[in-house]
């Protein structure tokens, strides 16, 4: 995760693209194996990444490109969590990490789209590419047709600003080219055969 002025500038930026109305970005949410909280790898959504660092799941960013606010929504743990996995930062402080400095329940955010409906407000979205956000997204605007909500302006802003690294993405790219590279010599120097499968993922991840 980069600085939080990173995640705010790079946030400035989207609102002065886009121009007005309501900025929707979700997080992934977590994918089960076969049954609840038995997941997946957790991997975030590379915009949500992008504007917020955050990997955390069930998270919303969402911005309101006429004042500037910005929202994150999402799930104080249980104690049930705290108990299983320790103590745990509260939103706030994720969000703080980030430079957001308002943080809502996740619950409340279907309300908060149909107000925003109501009110005739331009809601922009990205086109969904998980089932999860697909249903959240017919909920949101009460159709299976949504696509007419997707927002060409959100789409073209953050490619723009994707398109160009800075300083700071290049570096953290090369790092990943570096680790990338030990972990394949270490594999073409290490396979014999007879060998397992899971030694040499053993051995790779131990790099990683």
């Amino acid at each position: 995760m980069f600085s939080a002025s990173t995640y705010i500038n790079r946030r400035a930026n989207l609102r002065n693209l886009v121009g007005s109305g309501i900025v929707i970005i979700p997080g992934n949410e977590e994918a089960s194996m076969n049954f609840l909280d038995n997941w997946y790898s957790f991997r975030q959504d590379g915009t949500f990444n992008y504007y917020c660092g955050l990997q955390t799941p069930g998270q919303c960013l969402v911005i309101d490109a006429d004042n500037g606010e910005e929202v994150l929504y999402g799930t104080e743990l249980t104690m049930n969590h705290i108990i299983w996995e320790g103590p745990q930062p509260q939103l706030a402080e994720k969000a703080a990490t980030s430079g957001i400095k308002k943080v809502e329940e996740r619950s409340t955010l279907n309300d908060q789209v149909r107000k925003w409906r109501r009110e005739n407000r331009t809601i922009h979205i990205l086109p969904p590419y998980r089932p999860e956000h697909i249903l959240m997204y017919q909920q949101w605007f009460d159709t299976t047709d949504f696509k007419s909500h997707v927002s060409e302006s959100l789409v073209r802003a953050i490619i723009s600003q994707r398109n160009i690294k800075t300083e700071e993405e290049i570096k953290e790219m090369h790092l990943a080219s570096t680790i990338s590279g030990k972990m394949h010599l270490a594999a073409m120097k290490s396979a014999k055969a007879g060998m397992k499968e899971y030694e040499l993922r053993g051995l790779l991840q131990g790099i990683a």
